[in-house]
């Protein structure tokens, strides 16, 4: 954390009303209701994925909070239920996590399905939606945003919410002959693996922008939060926090405990062969 247990948006803010010489009782008042905003109420994220796309990871990495020690990694077929559970991470702070359940498998259920997404996503503060890099085809993703994730967010004016995580970045080399483990050294890329990724990246960005997800104005999801990343790899994790924060209230949860998050997940996971940034 930061100077007196503090974090870093309240060490920013009490620099603030300080210049501002407000009195001790209002100085108190200021920083006791912004202390009660960032800890008596969890952060609230909801994760969609279909199966695969290592939503598990995404949530460890992003958020510190581990889905397969509390809950299931996936929602179990059929089900109709939103699994949600609070993770205590540090100093007070909770991440509630709402794991969805995923769409496109029984288009029977879909219709229920919609629903509790119509019910959850305008409550939450971060909405993430995980696809795999590996991923062959990307329709299906593109589908269930362009149909109904998306259209929810605007009719509850949530929209600002949505994040676009693609996971598995490190994974595309491998029909390529060009081995993550391999094609690093030192936290470095290898400019081969490096340019195969600018690739991938440029592909996936058309294809979402063809389908009218991801666009550069503001009737979609702008390609700011968009974040590419491997998190088993702890692989550009800047990204990821650079879209939380895109978000409106990314802040909480950046200027609190995120940098803190990241940073032990990149330390944990990140060895000789694997990147950084």
């Amino acid at each position: 954390m930061y100077e007196e247990g503090k974090t870093l948006v309240e060490d920013m803010i009490e620099g603030v009303i300080k210049g501002a010489k407000l009195s001790k009782s209002d100085h108190d008042l200021v920083m006791k209701r912004l202390s009660d905003e960032l800890r008596k109420r969890p952060f609230k994220v909801a994760v969609i994925g279909q199966a695969g796309v290592g939503k598990t990871t995404t949530m460890q990495a992003w958020f510190g909070a581990n889905p397969s020690d509390e809950c299931p990694s996936d929602i179990k077929e059929g089900t109709t239920n939103v699994v949600t559970k609070i993770y205590h991470i540090a100093d007070g702070f909770d991440v509630e996590i709402n794991d969805m359940p995923g769409l496109g498998n029984d288009f029977r259920k879909d219709e229920e399905y919609e629903r509790m997404y119509a019910k959850v996503l305008p409550t939450v503060d971060v909405i993430v939606y995980v696809i795999s890099a590996k991923a062959k085809d990307f329709g299906e993703d593109c589908r269930i945003l362009h149909d109904i994730v998306i259209p929810i967010c605007k009719d509850n004016d949530v929209l600002k919410n949505l994040v676009i995580g693609v996971n598995q970045i490190d994974t595309i080399g491998e029909n390529s002959g060009i081995d993550w483990d391999k094609h690093t050294q030192d936290g470095k890329l290898s400019d081969a693996l490096y340019d195969l990724i600018q690739v991938k990246r440029h592909h996936i960005n058309t294809k979402l922008i063809n389908e009218k997800v991801v666009v550069n104005g503001t009737d979609a999801v702008p390609t700011e939060r968009v974040a590419y990343y491997s998190a088993l790899r702890a692989y550009n994790m800047k990204m990821v926090m650079e879209a939380i924060l895109k978000t409106e209230r990314g802040w909480v949860f950046v200027g609190t405990i995120g940098i803190d998050v990241m940073n032990n997940w990149i330390k944990e996971h990140t060895t000789d062969a694997s990147v950084k940034q």
